[in-house]
């Protein structure tokens, strides 16, 4: 099993069905899901694509286990996490000043 897990044909089989199954599950929600959390959800599974390729550029780039790469991958997921959390919080109402 971890032959099969280890294999890079297969994690990167995982990611090709990934990017195409979340834009595929959000089209197909778009009627009980909020806007906002489909476009989130859609744009999963080619923000995973992205980043193993980024993180597979950067380690041919760099080297391997390299500071930098990590540091690199680690900013962009951060970022992005914090951009997509932002973007899907509820909008709360100006309160009413008395």
């Amino acid at each position: 099993m971890l032959e099969l897990i280890l294999n890079p044909v297969f994690f990167q089989g995982g990611i090709v069905i990934l990017a195409i199954a979340t834009p595929l599950l959000a089209f197909l929600l778009k009627a009980k899901l909020p806007p906002r959390i489909r476009l989130v959800l859609g744009g999963f599974g080619p923000y995973v694509a992205f980043l193993w390729i980024l993180h597979n550029g950067l380690q041919a780039f760099f080297g391997f286990a390299s500071v930098i790469a990590v540091l690199t991958i680690l900013t962009v997921s951060i970022a992005s996490g914090l951009a997509a959390g932002f973007y899907i919080r509820p909008e709360v109402p100006a309160s009413s000043q008395n």
